[in-house]
């Protein structure tokens, strides 16, 4: 990655996933520049983002991280690492957090700040979750006998599932319901 002039793109606008982002030296002064971090190719391109932030940042000033866009498929990410910054987004440049998107997938972060709000990255890479299309599914599994009884009496649909589960620590989360698991 080339410097090319002050508030400009170092790269092109990926095909596939990716994060926008804006750099520069705090107070925007004497560099800035926008940056596009590729999702198949984010250690590399952290590297370079890095590399470039050294070779620009000579006078030892602290810089500054925006996110400014995304590819549809990293909603989860992008909001996580959004509500982690309060002054600056630089946690976009943390390989962990790239490679917790890799193993995990973009609902997990979801999942995880609608269940836990932020939290340590330890905690982050622990989370596991179960989802669910439905009540329905719920039932059948966590109470099979129940299940079998409602379903072969025709009474499923006059049981109220979600009261039923209602304090069962279980949430909708982008369409799914979703407990996390002990």
């Amino acid at each position: 990655m080339e410097y090319k002039g002050y508030f400009k793109h170092i790269n092109s606008k990926p095909d596939g996933e990716y994060i926008e982002i804006f750099v520069s030296d705090w107070n925007k002064e004497n560099w800035a520049f926008y940056v596009y971090i590729e999702r198949d190719n984010y250690e590399e391109d952290i590297e370079e983002i890095n590399n470039l932030i050294t070779e620009l940042n000579f006078r030892d000033q602290d810089y500054y991280f925006e996110l400014i866009d995304r590819s549809e498929n990293l909603e989860g990410f992008y909001k996580y690492i959004y509500d982690l910054g309060t002054y600056t987004h630089s946690d976009i440049l943390n390989i962990e957090l790239w490679q917790i998107l890799e193993e995990k997938g973009d609902q997990h972060f979801l999942y995880f700040s609608k269940l836990n709000g932020s939290g340590e990255i330890t905690e982050l890479k622990d989370a596991e979750y179960m989802t669910f299309e439905d009540w329905y599914e719920v039932l059948e599994m966590c109470h099979p006998d129940l299940y079998k009884t409602l379903d072969e009496s025709n009474g499923l649909g006059c049981f109220d599932i979600s009261h039923f589960y209602n304090c069962c620590d279980f949430y909708r989360v982008d369409g799914c319901i979703v407990q996390e698991c002990c």
